[in-house]
């Protein structure tokens, strides 16, 4: 469910606020592991489901009323400790900017663009009965700008917990994140990664597992089952897709594509050729 509208604010020309709700069941279709930036203010909301968001070599533990806020043009990405565990959230873009008014109210005591903050059950509450009237409703209307506003003030009145919320990657990792990030489509393996990180196989493992609760192999597995999703979302046929995200088997792919997702390559893109 998604709501977007156009709002007018006094310093800001125009407001655009597009808030969507994931709400735990069905397909985990969530693709958002590689590393990437968006040119809004991103407003992510933990409702449910184990899951870490990396930005710039930080680890943010992820937990039922955690909010991160992220400025635009900021490096981040998703790490799953278990992908196919239920993911209740709510996933905010605006159209704003550290330098705003509404920014300044938020990345006061976070001047690198990044704030996370943990909200108690009472202020979750009233997160999710604001949010709710605005999906409902949409966000034109005196009512509803009004519950735009309250729940922005809540969010800059909410303790931050910055100083306790991050845990910086280990070089290795960090090296070993950004190779798999930028070559995942080409034939690379375990002993290359290590390799460019100056670390053995296992450290590098014992690193990864301690950061994600995963291996560097199933980190590079991620990356290529999502990029082979986005190709087939945009038309590209199993072969394709297979090919593209760096799979030299078709029948494996498939095999881990229907692992992961929950749903063969096949019927996945027929899903979206019915959105179409």
């Amino acid at each position: 469910m998604v709501c977007n509208s156009s709002i007018n604010f006094p310093k800001i020309p125009e407001f655009v606020f597009n808030l969507c709700c994931v709400k735990p069941g069905g397909v985990c279709d969530y693709e958002d592991d590689l590393p990437h930036s968006h040119n809004k203010t991103e407003i992510y909301i933990n409702l449910s489901g184990d899951v870490c968001f990396i930005i710039e070599r930080r680890v943010y533990r992820i937990k039922r009323g955690s909010v991160l806020i992220i400025a635009p043009e900021i490096m981040h990405n998703c790490a799953y400790n278990n992908r196919r565990s239920p993911h209740g959230h709510y996933w905010i873009t605006a159209a704003f900017n550290k330098d705003d008014w509404i920014g300044k109210q938020l990345f006061k005591d976070a001047p690198d663009g990044v704030v996370y903050k943990n909200l108690n059950a009472d202020e979750l509450e009233q997160v999710e009965a604001l949010l709710g009237k605005l999906l409902e409703n949409g966000c034109d209307g005196l009512e509803n700008s009004a519950a735009l506003f309250a729940f922005l003030n809540l969010l800059g009145s909410a303790d931050s917990k910055l100083e306790t919320a991050a845990t910086v990657l280990p070089d290795d990792v960090s090296l070993a994140v950004d190779f798999i990030s930028n070559n995942y489509k080409q034939q690379i393996y375990i002993t290359d990664i290590a390799a460019m990180a100056n670390v053995s196989i296992n450290t590098l493992e014992r690193h990864f597992s301690s950061c994600f609760g995963k291996s560097p192999k199933g980190f590079l597995k991620e990356c290529r089952l999502n990029s082979a999703a986005s190709a087939l979302k945009s038309g590209r046929t199993v072969q394709q897709a297979s090919d593209g995200a760096g799979f030299s088997d078709c029948s494996h792919f498939i095999s881990d594509f229907t692992h992961f997702f929950g749903i063969t390559p096949k019927k996945y893109k027929q899903k979206y050729e019915k959105n179409r």
